[in-house]
């Protein structure tokens, strides 16, 4: 009868670590389609006049994809990743972009002035209007 327990907790033991292997080395998934397809200046403005409308409509699920186009005001590239703030008409509210890691981007050599279109995840306000696993559009 030990035997049987003994051999039934090795059995669950290795059936678990198989399974957590397997979820440990399962793909990233990627990006899917946007749902919205905004400027900067747009998202900024949705944020700005009416934030809980905004918040509705652009945040709350991972199919909320948005995809917004515009002009680079400044680059941060550090441990966490290259991320990068938009340009709006609104000086206290810019749109900031992270760039998703765990894609492979076309490009990673951006300048401040370069005209990008991304589609990511909007995540809310904090000081900016936040967008993370964002992919370069072409």
């Amino acid at each position: 009868m030990i035997k049987k327990i003994i051999l039934f907790a090795l059995i669950c033991v290795l059936t678990g670590g198989a399974y957590g292997v397997y979820l440990w080395n399962k793909p990233h998934t990627t990006i899917g389609k946007p749902k919205f397809a905004l400027s900067a200046q747009e998202l900024s403005a949705a944020f700005a006049n009416n934030e809980a409308e905004a918040m509705k409509k652009y945040v709350g699920s991972d199919d909320n994809i948005v995809e917004v186009s515009g002009v680079i005001t400044s680059i941060q590239n550090d441990t966490s990743g290259i991320s990068f703030n938009l340009k709006t008409d609104n000086p206290m509210l810019g749109v900031n972009c992270m760039l998703d890691k765990f894609t492979k981007q076309p490009r990673t050599d951006f300048k401040v002035g370069d005209v990008v279109l991304l589609k990511g995840i909007c995540t809310g306000k904090l000081m900016d209007v936040n967008m993370d696993r964002c992919v370069m559009e072409y």
